[in-house]
């Protein structure tokens, strides 16, 4: 039988109330984000070709339903029937996925996440001319049906279809009434560049007490520690996005270098030297001024926290049951 046929077949005798069969791009840095997805209750097959499909994230274990997809498997066990495949952003990912939506007929989410600018792609040395090529070329792929994390996320790469905002549980992830007074805690995830690690260690040492996140910390740990932080210093830009807005919630003030796409980042720098400014004001700050800004931030966390979540990529998800492939 046909690719296509099975297609039509599938959306005849599919059960739309049971759980859907989705392929799912996975990297480290999308974790984050995928185990939110988990909490819609269907079933993930983590895509492993070119892009891993192990979980490596530390700090959340693996959802159940969530399964690695073997590579000796690919994608011809008939046994299992696939809805959709899920991508996230237009770069290295969306090749792949387009070609094993349009080999199985499914039906190609696209989920966006950074706002489109000029340095979406890196120039390299290239000529303008070549580098104009590429973005456009980038600008034309898009997914059967194309979700945003923002609206104005959307709005720069021009695209319709439904805006996702992130969601938090703000239960779990809640701030402390009370919270140690100066000296001040910022907490940070050192990254694989030694040089940005001493970097931070060296200047910012003097001016705030440094907390640097474990990679064997599970969700209990992580949480105790935001707790008892004042400040979350994200260097990690697109990545960090979820964990900016979980550590918000549990009430610590958010400080990013350069690449977010949040606006309820309270400290904003374009570089390392702006960073060590801004620890040198913190370092001066009084505890109700402290206080006056984590509250702020605290709002600005509630009004972003998406409680449809779950609801809302459910319905988005069920758009596949009706879905006939077209190129």
């Amino acid at each position: 039988m046909s690719n296509a046929t099975r297609s039509i077949m599938r959306r005849m005798v599919k059960e739309k109330e049971g759980p859907l069969n989705i392929i799912l791009f996975n990297l480290p840095y999308l974790e984050k984000y995928n185990y939110e997805l988990a909490q819609t209750g269907h079933n993930f097959y983590l895509w492993t070709e070119k892009f891993p499909g192990n979980w490596s994230y530390s700090y959340l274990s693996k959802p159940d339903n969530f399964y690695h997809l073997p590579n000796q498997q690919r994608l011809f066990d008939h046994s299992i029937d696939y809805d959709a495949v899920i991508c996230h952003g237009r770069l290295g990912q969306m090749a792949i996925a387009h070609n094993i939506a349009h080999g199985w007929h499914l039906p190609l989410f696209c989920v966006h996440h950074e706002i489109l600018g000029k340095d979406i792609i890196a120039d390299n040395g290239l000529p303008a001319k070549i580098v104009e090529e590429k973005r456009n070329e980038m600008l034309a792929r898009q997914g059967h049906i194309n979700v945003s994390s923002s609206q104005e996320i959307g709005m720069s790469w021009n695209v319709i279809g439904p805006v996702i905002n992130i969601g938090i549980n703000t239960k779990t992830y809640s701030p402390t009434p009370t919270k140690s007074l100066a000296p001040y805690k910022c907490l940070w995830e050192p990254t694989q560049d030694q040089g940005l690690n001493n970097f931070i260690v060296s200047n910012l040492s003097s001016k705030v007490e440094l907390i640097p996140l474990q990679a064997s910390m599970n969700e209990a740990m992580l949480i105790s520690q935001y707790h008892s932080c004042h400040f979350y210093l994200n260097l990690d830009g697109l990545s960090a996005n979820i964990n900016v807005l979980k550590t918000i919630c549990c009430g610590l003030i958010p400080i990013s270098v350069a690449n977010s796409n949040f606006t309820f980042i309270k400290y904003m720098v374009k570089n390392l030297q702006e960073l060590s400014s801004v620890f040198e004001k913190v370092k001066h700050m009084t505890n109700e001024q402290l206080q006056t800004t984590k509250m702020a931030a605290i709002e600005d966390g509630r009004q972003m926290s998406n409680p449809n979540f779950v609801s809302q990529w459910n319905d988005v998800l069920q758009e596949s049951s009706n879905f006939i492939y077209q190129r």
